[in-house]
């Protein structure tokens, strides 16, 4: 019995003793950290105007870019895990959208089913960012991961402003690649001749994720006679779905303008959306502006847009014995619509 007793004390001890040691040592869960893939390589980088096209002689300096950038990180093999990312300097000769869609997107597989990383793009305030690629668990085990972004930019004319070759330098880590881009010399601005109408649209979506339009009313500054605007807006694949003119965001301002329609003052700013009439559809909109005597005008406006359409727009000035119309056209590429090849 006293030995029992001895061996049940003995037992207590050290179970307290365990306990007490738990509470200075707690038990930690270990969790795999997600890796940065430095050795990820970027394997082409190219240049073109936003349609796809190398102009022969060189960029404007004004052109509205498409940036492709291919990677490949099958140096990993197999083992690419969930959270594990790498990042890709943007070269600060580049200016580049800020909004939501421009810098958040998901890179999927080819059939569009799965996630198999996710993009984030922060721009530079001065040109210039930083993309992350975050892979998904989709990668896990897979061999041969690699694929293809785009991204819409412009030349950040604080660095790209003389025309020559400009080397340009996008990296991811350690690993750099260097392209050369042409830029054609300034051709030299001609005075406007007797225009009444000219019309063109913003290279990049409103905070809000709208399209901005813009027209030019009456530049030469004569008479013009009851004069009527109309618009309407169209795609080149004729899906419409979720497109239309945004309501009450239709501002005309009169403004002085030199030779060359470069405007020198806004007078007044006048929200006419109560005065534009918009189809049922809201995909046109008529304006009557009456009489125009001698002053310059500029109407600007705003549409919704989805991913990828090609957006057209034709505006139409008539007035008495006038008649013109204008026609531009919006798109913006899907940031990265080339999945991996698995």
């Amino acid at each position: 019995m006293k030995n029992n007793g001895i061996i049940q004390k003995i037992t207590s001890f050290f179970l307290a003793f365990v306990m007490f040691l738990g509470v200075l040592i707690p038990i930690q869960t270990v969790f795999a950290e997600a890796l940065e893939r430095v050795e990820t390589k970027i394997t082409e980088f190219t240049v073109t105007k936003s349609t796809g096209e190398v102009p022969p002689d060189g960029f404007k300096v004004s052109d509205f870019l498409k940036l492709s950038i291919s990677w490949d990180a099958s140096s990993y093999q197999n083992e690419l895990k969930e959270g594990d990312y790498f990042n890709i300097k943007l070269p600060d000769e580049f200016r580049f959208p800020n909004n939501y869609s421009a810098c958040n997107f998901d890179i999927k597989t080819p059939d569009g089913s799965e996630v198999i990383a996710r993009a984030v793009v922060m721009p530079g305030t001065l040109g210039g960012g930083n993309i992350k690629v975050t892979f998904t668990k989709y990668v896990e085990d897979k061999f041969n991961i690699k694929g293809t972004m785009y991204l819409n930019a412009n030349f950040n004319t604080t660095i790209i402003n003389t025309p020559g070759n400009h080397e340009i330098v996008i990296a991811i880590g350690s690993y750099p690649v260097t392209i050369t881009v042409p830029v054609a010399p300034s051709t030299q601005q001609e005075p406007l001749n007797n225009e009444i109408l000219n019309k063109w649209v913003g290279q990049s979506l409103s905070d809000e994720g709208y399209v901005r339009w813009t027209i030019r009313i009456n530049h030469r500054k004569g008479i013009l006679n009851n004069v009527v605007i109309t618009d309407q807006l169209t795609s080149e694949s004729g899906d419409m779905t979720g497109i239309e003119y945004v309501a009450d965001k239709f501002k005309l301002e009169e403004v002085e303008m030199d030779e060359y329609g470069n405007i020198g003052k806004v007078l007044s700013t006048t929200d006419i959306s109560d005065k534009v009439v918009l189809s049922p559809d809201k995909t046109s909109f008529t304006y009557n502006m009456g009489n125009i005597e001698n002053k310059h005008f500029i109407l600007r406006y705003n549409s919704t847009y989805r991913e990828g359409l090609k957006l057209k727009n034709t505006a139409k000035l008539e007035a008495d014995g006038e008649s013109v119309e204008k026609n531009k056209a919006f798109q913006l590429l899907v940031p990265a619509v080339k999945a991996p090849e698995i």
